[in-house]
């Protein structure tokens, strides 16, 4: 299996930020697909008015069923949810852009664009957070794809712990995220039945034109370049 790296990057270049939020209102600890790859996340879900009651469903592009059936387990797709009724089952996310939604992040991904990534963020308050798994595969409907298990407390370091955040900076080694991406992030409980447990990922993508220099590696390779000290299994 391979995925996609960058060619070194021109300090020069301009970068341009996305940063999402999740929200886990749930008293048990979620996975989410930040990046679900080919597969189809669109389901109907209940809505609820101001006191609580059902009164209809809507539909929603955060279904996390063909994932699960497909071999991985997944609770919810990212999406934007904020504001829009839906049960408090289902957890709140929006872009921290309102200009640059997830669906629009998402849609730009499915038409054929590849995103590189050059640093990552998670930020949260809830430390539990940094207990948590991230996970990368190159997907292929056609074979049972290798996942590599991201152990975020492997990085907990004076280096790239900042109080409340990791932060992962590739360098020269960014990575693309493309329609055949699959990356999961696990969300902890919330903190009691008032405080979710919030988080921020903060993707910083490299320029257009530094995008034009791409390689293509192992994806065993590429998870263990990025993340040496981070890997449970693949």
């Amino acid at each position: 299996m391979s995925i996609l790296l960058g060619g070194a990057q021109s300090p020069s270049l301009s970068q341009t930020q996305f940063q999402l939020r999740i929200e886990n209102r749930e008293d048990v600890q979620r996975t989410f697909a930040i990046f679900p790859g080919f597969y189809n996340t669109s389901g109907l879900f209940l809505i609820k008015d101001g006191s609580g009651a059902v009164t209809g469903v809507r539909a929603g592009n955060f279904s996390g069923e063909s994932l699960t059936n497909a071999g991985y387990p997944v609770d919810f797709a990212i999406d934007d949810t904020q504001g829009k009724g839906f049960d408090e089952s289902v957890p709140i996310m929006f872009s921290m852009n309102p200009r640059c939604r997830i669906d629009d992040i998402r849609q730009f991904i499915k038409t054929g664009n590849v995103l590189w990534v050059d640093s990552l963020k998670v930020i949260s308050q809830n430390v539990d957070t940094f207990n948590g798994l991230l996970q990368f595969a190159q997907i292929d409907p056609r074979i049972s794809s290798a996942v590599g298990l991201i152990s975020m407390d492997s990085f907990l370091t004076p280096e790239n712990l900042r109080g409340d955040r990791i932060e992962w900076n590739f360098g020269n080694r960014a990575f693309g995220v493309s329609d055949t991406t699959l990356m999961l992030a696990t969300i902890p409980a919330a903190v009691n039945a008032t405080t979710p447990t919030a988080v921020n990922f903060l993707f910083t993508f490299r320029s257009q034109q530094d995008e034009m220099r791409t390689s293509i590696i192992d994806q065993r390779d590429t998870v263990a370049a990025l993340f040496p000290n981070g890997i449970q299994s693949v």
